[in-house]
């Protein structure tokens, strides 16, 4: 209540409805019935609600202590006009409710009508049906009784109305004198009962061998949105035939969700402990391929290695000689190897004349000056364009080094992927495998006590329907044996009299 609460601002018209409906549905969970017949009536339009909030209403009322008011309300609910197979549905167990409430209260007029109202082929029509035939029975109307239970006596006999009408079908016929088809009837009865208790002796063995759990966790069964009812086909699993009603509740439900999921999580650690295994192998697989491989490749890469790293050691000196150059120039720095060759030359010849006699230097330097004055203008007027160049295959040599650096740095990424693809798995794998072996044991205590817990419960429900068809079966036997007698007194009455 407090989540619809905070529900604020304008509310979507698709979905106002809905939060009104579930509103309603909350307090009638919480007692307020009051309070819930008010929001159910402002849904009494409701095209999406219609039938259910009219249904509902009455039931609000009715709990609420307004008798007179909720009697008229499930009136006007079970005269609904749809062909809505679910609003049909709600407007039989309206008719039913009321004509319930007015045989209680021994209006059996007024109570036959409504309960007539009820579908023959709708799920509500058994019970409706029984209550008819006791109306009638009640009012001492014992030929009209007959009819709704000859109907319902035909129909499934594990139905708690069913059998009910198998016993009171030869009641009327017994109240009617016609002890013979009395006789017939309860002998059909008793027939009829001794076969279900002996199918509910075979359920309840076959619940405690465990194959009532089989078949709910069965996939192709939980794959139909109807699987609760495709249970009562399965061939190899008769305890299902009698659990319908048990099924159906939202106990029970819950409590199968919890066994299903505890399944489903059985499966899902089996497939992972089994799933070490295979990682095991892969990593084995992975080691065999890599290190016969992986040696020489090392010792191939180191060589390459070093060659790289040189190459971008001297790249990276070219770059700061560049960077220097361009605040203070140095013309000699951007020197031919024939130049260079040429001033190394210049510079020996300068050398041993420094050792030589007057005549000789006077003679040779100048010579020497200028032809070394000659390469130094030459660098000096062409030191811009010779900057240029060098920047500019300064520059190429830029993307190539960065290429061979991202290439270097790949395939240490791919050394290291292909070390890590089989290295230090061992200790993780061994862990996983003993936690999942650890949760698989707790998992398979849990589902061993939930499913025991679900198989008590319907032990039980078959136990309790045993029982009450048991007692069922003592009746019909013990008024067979009296319609056997009372027919043999007519019968010996009639051949007096004639």
């Amino acid at each position: 209540m407090r989540a619809l609460d905070r529900i604020d601002g304008k509310v979507p018209a698709n979905i106002r409805d809905d939060i009104e409906f579930l509103r309603a549905n909350i307090h009638l969970a919480r007692g307020e019935h009051g309070l819930a017949a008010d929001v159910l009536r402002h849904l009494q339009r409701s095209e999406k609600f219609d039938g259910f909030a009219a249904y509902n209403l009455g039931i609000a009322l009715l709990r609420d202590g307004q008798q007179s008011a909720a009697i008229d309300q499930l009136d006007r609910a079970g005269l609904m006009v749809s062909s809505n197979p679910e609003v049909l549905a709600i407007r039989d167990k309206a008719n039913l409710v009321l004509g319930t409430l007015l045989l209680e209260q021994d209006d059996h007029e007024r109570a036959r009508p409504i309960l007539n109202r009820v579908r023959l082929d709708g799920p509500f029509s058994n019970r409706a049906l029984l209550n008819v035939g006791w109306s009638n029975m009640t009012t001492g109307s014992f030929d009209r009784a007959v009819v709704p239970w000859r109907i319902l006596a035909d129909r499934e006999v594990t139905d708690h109305s069913t059998q009910d009408a198998m016993l009171a079908l030869p009641y009327a016929y017994a109240q009617l004198d016609v002890h013979g088809q009395a006789a017939i009837h309860y002998g059909y009865a008793l027939d009829s009962f001794g076969r279900e208790i002996d199918r509910l002796n075979e359920s309840i063995d076959s619940i405690r061998e465990g194959r009532f759990l089989e078949a709910l966790v069965r996939e192709e069964i939980r794959e139909s949105k109807d699987w609760v009812i495709r249970l009562r086909t399965l061939p190899d699993a008769p305890e299902t035939y009698y659990l319908m009603d048990l099924l159906a509740t939202h106990d029970f439900q819950t409590g199968l969700q919890n066994y299903l999921d505890l399944s489903e999580l059985k499966d899902k650690l089996e497939g992972w402990q089994k799933g070490f295994d295979a990682f095991e192998d892969m990593v084995g697989i992975r080691h065999d391929h890599y290190e016969p491989l992986l040696p020489a490749i090392d010792e191939e890469f180191r060589k390459l290695d070093s060659r790289m790293r040189l190459r971008v050691e001297q790249h990276r000196m070219l770059q700061k000689r560049r960077n220097d150059m361009l605040t203070a120039p140095r013309p000699r720095f951007l020197a031919t190897l024939e130049e260079n060759l040429l001033l190394k030359r210049i510079e020996a010849a300068e050398a041993a004349l420094e050792n030589a006699g007057e005549a000789s230097r006077a003679r040779h330097e100048p010579r020497l000056r200028r032809l070394k004055g000659t390469i130094m203008y030459r660098l000096d007027t062409e030191y811009h364009d010779r900057l240029t160049r060098f920047d500019e295959n300064l520059r190429a040599l830029d993307e190539a080094v960065a290429f061979v650096t991202a290439e270097h740095a790949e395939y240490i990424r791919s050394r290291q992927a292909a070390t890590h693809s089989y290295v230090g798995y061992s200790e993780p794998i061994e862990r996983l495998r003993y936690s999942v072996r650890d949760a698989r044991a707790r998992v398979d205590a849990l589902i061993k006590r939930q499913g025991r817990l679900l198989e008590l419960v319907a032990i039980d429900e078959l136990m309790a329907r045993r029982t009450r068809l048991e007692d069922y079966r003592d009746r019909a036997r013990y008024a067979l044996a009296d319609s056997y007698d009372r027919a043999s007194h007519a019968q010996a009455n009639a051949v007096i009299e004639e």
